[in-house]
C-alpha cells in the first residue's frame, strides 16, 4: 500500500491513458444513444402515434437546449464534488428516461422524457465530463487525451443505433428502447465506479506532463475539492471567453446542422438514401481519425493555428455543398466536413485548457457550451426555415461559411497566456 511521504512506483502504463478508454466508453453510450439513435426512436415513434415531424424535433430540440442550460451547473459541480456520483447519478437518470419512452402512451410522453431525463444523462455522460477529467489528468497529450476520449462520440454512433435497429427488427421498438434503458442504468455506474477516479492524486499521481510534487496522500474520493470560481458575470466581461463561445459555437452549429441534413443533400439530387446514409458514414469515419490527430496537434503547434486548420475546413466543406451538382462533389466536401467536424470538441476543450486554470476549467468549459448549445440547438431549425422559404439550402451554406471565415480572423485576437500562472482563474480559488 502506498503511505504518505513514500514516492508510489512509476506505474508502467500511466492510469490517465486508462481513464481515456473508460471515457470513451462512456461518451459513446450518452452520444450514441441520443444524438444517432434519436432519428430510429422519432421514426418508430411518428408511425406508431402519427406523429409529424415538427412534434418529434421538439424532443431532439428541446434535450439539446437542457444540456446547455444544465452546462454551467454540471461544470461547477465538476469542480466541486466527486465525479463519479454525478456520472452515476446521470446514468440512471438517462436510463429512466428511455425506461419512460418504452411505455409512453402518447409522442407527448416520449418528448417529455428527452427534454426532462434523457438530456440530463446525455449532459452528463457527455464530454464535458470527459475534458474536466482528463485535464486534471494531463499537461502533455492533453488534447491527444481528449481528442482520443471524444471517438466516443462516432464510437456511439457506430456502435448503438445498429444494435437498436436489430433489437426492434427482431421485436418491436418498445422492447429496444427499454433494453437500451437498462443496459445504460447497468454500464454507466458499474464502468465509472470501477475505474473513474477524479484527480492523480488519489493514485499518488501527479498529472502527465506536469511538475513532479510532493507526494500526496491518498484521499477519499467524497472529500471535497478546494472550491475554486470565477463567477459567470465575470466570465461574460472576457474578451477571451466571448471569442471561445463564437468560434466553437460556430464550428458546434456548423457540423451539428450539416449532419442533420447530409443524407438529404444527396436524395435531393435523385440520389438514392443508401448513398446518403454513406455520406454520414464517411463523416463518421473521418472524425475517428481527425479527433484525435487534432487533438494531438493542439499540443504540439500553435494552438490558434489548429483552431484555424478546424474552421477553415468546415467553410471549405459548406462552400462545396453549394457549389455541389453531383454525388462526387458531395463526397469531396463530406471529407472536409468530416475533417472539421471531428475536430470541433477536442480542439474546443484544448483551448479552454489553455486559457483558463484547470480549477475553474468545469466552470468556464460549462459556460461556453450553454451558449453554444443555444447556437447549435437553433441551427437545424434556421436550416428548415431556409429551405421552407428559398427551396434549397444554398443560403444556408453562405452563412455558415461567411461566419467560419470572420470568426478565423477573429482567431488571430485570442491571447493565450505562456506561463500557466497566468491564465485566468489561477488566482480565484477562496
Amino acid at each position: 500500500m502506498h503511505q504518505a511521504g513514500t514516492p508510489a512506483r512509476s506505474p508502467r502504463i500511466f492510469y490517465g491513458w486508462i481513464l481515456v478508454v473508460v471515457l470513451l466508453l462512456l461518451v459513446s453510450i450518452g452520444m450514441g444513444t441520443t444524438m444517432y439513435m434519436y432519428s430510429l426512436v422519432a421514426g418508430a415513434v411518428g408511425e406508431e402515434f402519427s406523429a409529424g415531424r415538427l412534434t418529434l424535433m421538439a424532443g431532439s430540440t428541446g434535450m439539446l437546449l437542457v444540456m446547455g442550460l444544465l452546462s454551467p451547473t454540471l461544470g461547477r459541480l465538476l469542480d466541486r464534488v466527486s465525479s463519479r456520483w454525478i456520472l452515476v447519478v446521470g446514468s440512471i437518470v438517462m436510463g429512466l428516461g428511455f425506461l419512460w419512452v418504452a411505455f409512453s402512451s402518447n409522442v407527448w410522453m416520449v418528448v417529455a422524457s428527452y427534454i426532462l431525463l434523457i438530456s440530463v444523462g446525455a449532459a452528463t455522460l457527455s464530454l464535458l465530463a470527459t475534458a474536466t477529467l482528463l485535464t486534471r489528468w494531463f499537461v502533455r497529450y492533453r488534447g491527444l487525451a481528449i481528442g482520443i476520449a471524444a471517438l466516443g462520440t462516432q464510437f456511439g454512433g457506430f456502435f448503438y443505433p445498429p444494435l437498436f435497429a436489430a433489437t426492434m427488427e427482431a421485436h418491436d421498438w418498445r422492447v429496444a428502447v427499454g433494453a437500451m434503458g437498462v443496459l445504460i442504468m447497468v454500464m454507466g455506474p458499474l464502468l465509472t465506479w470501477l475505474f473513474v477516479v477524479d484527480r492523480p492524486a488519489l493514485k499518488g499521481l501527479t498529472p502527465l506532463g506536469g511538475e513532479a510534487a510532493a507526494p500526496t496522500p491518498p484521499a477519499e474520493e467524497t472529500s471535497p475539492v478546494a472550491p475554486a470560481t470565477v463567477g459567470f458575470a465575470r466570465l461574460l466581461g472576457q474578451r477571451n471567453f466571448w471569442l471561445i463561445v463564437l468560434i466553437a459555437g460556430a464550428g458546434m452549429a456548423t457540423n451539428t446542422t450539416l449532419l442533420a441534413n447530409l443524407s438529404l443533400f444527396a436524395v435531393d439530387m435523385g440520389e438514392p438514401v443508401v448513398r446518403g446514409a454513406f455520406l454520414v458514414s464517411l463523416v463518421a469515419l473521418l472524425g475517428v481519425f481527425a479527433s484525435p490527430f487534432l487533438g494531438w496537434l493542439s499540443d504540439t503547434i500553435n494552438i490558434k493555428l489548429v483552431v484555424a486548420i478546424m474552421t477553415l475546413s468546415l467553410a471549405a466543406a459548406c462552400l462545396l455543398f453549394n457549389l455541389a451538382r453531383s454525388y462526387d462533389m458531395l463526397l469531396l466536401a463530406a471529407v472536409f466536413m468530416g475533417i472539421g467536424g471531428g475536430g470541433v470538441f477536442p480542439i474546443y476543450a484544448s483551448l479552454v485548457g489553455h486559457l483558463y486554470d484547470t480549477r475553474v476549467y468545469g466552470e468556464v468549459l460549462g459556460s461556453t457550451t450553454l451558449l453554444n448549445s443555444i447556437i447549435a440547438a437553433s441551427a437545424p431549425l434556421f436550416a428548415g426555415w431556409v429551405f421552407d422559404v428559398t427551396g434549397s439550402y444554398q443560403a444556408l451554406f453562405l452563412t455558415l461559411m461567411i461566419a467560419l471565415v470572420v470568426f478565423t480572423v477573429a482567431i488571430l485576437l485570442l491571447q493565450v497566456p505562456k506561463d500557466p500562472a497566468e491564465k485566468f482563474g489561477a488566482l480565484a480559488v477562496a
